[in-house]
């Protein structure tokens, strides 16, 4: 990614919540030291208790410092009169979104934000409509947030921030609580948000989601332990696992085809032998080296046991896993690797028998 100037600058954040009586005092964040820039998309990762929710609510003065600072495009969140400049910069959209709406009807709802910023009648009405439309929930607008489902709550929850024009949104946690679809629509509102131009900070639990940021933070016990490219932090999956961090399932399929792929590459030269071996009986037993011999038995066991339509939907599956893993090299290939694999699939027989000599007869 290109370098773009910092408009959010962390040093040495460290933050207390008051302790009760008799307790003492421990920091929920100690020594985060974190820039993000203009147009850049961060997801911050960690377990329960890291620290997440309260290093977003620092970045637009919820909260301050306990010590520390924290800047936003260059504005002390400390300096009381920048507070409302700042907050026009940085807007949130929390986990529960019926504690952001405000109103019974959902247009006054997203006219709320801009309301409170004394932006012109005329232009609230402007802003109101584009940010509802953003997030295809215009059809709705004079609906009450009661009869929305949660997903469509949490859209109008963004409209609300939309309509604030912030150069930065920060959401935490924003999906935690939607079913995977409401999850897939709202990463969708939040990858669009990015490609025009806005800052995102997305705090999640979901690896998946993190995965499509430019750059992931991972804070563990109030610390910033980890910080790097998608790549970068899924390479280290041992310090991942010490963390009790996982990492995203195509992350996972992606590693085992690049372990296995000279082995699957040297099976396609063998996969013919399999399909049309009464072509190839004139060829001497030793014209394939072993390996290529014992990935085929494999093969023909996987048919055998899982039935050939399940390992139809098993390569399916696969390939689709591939353009996610392989963005760049994927689009060219995919295609015909797909129609290879369906071909290959439909002419192979009905019944395979391997016998205990790993001799393959069809």
């Amino acid at each position: 990614m290109q370098k773009k100037d910092v408009f959010i600058k962390i040093e040495g954040l460290k933050y207390a919540y008051e302790a009760e009586e008799g307790q003492e005092q421990t920091f929920a964040l100690n020594g985060v030291d974190l820039e993000i820039h203009k147009g850049e998309f961060v997801a911050i990762v960690g377990r329960n208790g890291s620290g997440k929710s309260t290093l977003s609510l620092n970045m637009n003065a919820l909260l301050l410092p306990t010590e520390g600072k924290v800047y936003v495009d260059g504005m002390d969140t400390a300096d009381d009169s920048k507070i409302w400049d700042i907050r026009k910069k940085v807007g949130m959209v929390f986990q529960d979104p019926d504690n952001q709406l405000v109103s019974s009807i959902i247009e006054d709802d997203v006219a709320f934000g801009p309301e409170n910023l004394g932006v012109p009648s005329e232009e609230i009405r402007r802003r109101v409509d584009e940010a509802l439309k953003a997030v295809e929930m215009y059809d709705y607008r004079k609906k009450g947030p009661h009869l929305l489902s949660g997903g469509q709550k949490q859209r109008v929850a963004i409209a609300g921030v939309i309509a604030m024009r912030t150069e930065c949104i920060v959401f935490d946690e924003a999906t935690a609580m939607l079913d995977p679809l409401g999850r897939k629509e709202i990463m969708s509102i939040i990858k669009t948000l990015h490609s025009e131009g806005h800052a995102i900070v997305l705090i999640t639990h979901f690896m998946e989601e993190a995965a499509q940021a430019d750059k992931i933070v991972v804070l563990s016990e109030g610390k910033k332990v980890m910080e790097g490219t998608p790549a970068d932090i899924f390479e280290n999956k041992a310090e991942l696992e010490k963390l009790y961090l996982d990492i995203p399932f195509a992350v996972k399929m992606a590693a085992a085809l690049r372990v296995t792929a000279s082995r699957f590459f040297q099976f396609l030269f063998r996969l013919p032998v399999i399909l049309f071996p009464e072509r190839f009986r004139q060829f001497p037993p030793n014209l394939f080296p072993e390996r290529f011999q014992f990935f085929s038995v494999l093969f023909i066991r996987a048919v055998h046991d899982l039935r050939i339509h399940q390992l139809g939907d098993m390569g399916v599956f696969i390939f689709g896993v591939l353009p996610q893993a392989f963005p760049a090299r994927a689009v060219d290939i995919m295609p015909h690797a797909q129609v290879f694999l369906d071909k290959s699939l439909s002419q192979l027989p009905s019944a395979v028998i391997v016998d205990q000599d790993q001799q393959v007869q069809v």
